[in-house]
């Protein structure tokens, strides 16, 4: 896809609509799972001695990777995935 064809695409009205709504409505549903992944890694560092042990970076990376697990998972057991395939935008 050249640089236009996605400039022409930003560019539509409704389209850029549509994207901003769905951007937003991922915003939200990260957010409680955000909380979930935190205090997750927080318990975790209390009990478990080679995880407190580790760099902050290191956790850090290591609670990205299972929030986007976990967001994918909840997403494809609940349909959101199916749904936003037939009405949003990323499988037109």
């Amino acid at each position: 896809m050249s640089s236009l064809n996605i400039w022409d695409s930003i560019m539509n009205i409704e389209s850029t609509q549509t994207l901003l709504i769905e951007a937003i409505a991922v915003g939200i549903l990260m957010i409680p799972l955000g909380f979930i992944v935190f205090i997750g890694s927080a318990e975790l560092s209390k009990r478990s001695r080679w995880y407190d042990g580790l760099n902050r970076d290191i956790k850090m990376c290591i609670g990205f990777f299972i929030y986007g697990v976990i967001t994918h998972l909840l997403c494809e057991i609940s349909g959101i995935n199916k749904w936003y395939c037939k009405h949003g935008r990323a499988c037109r």
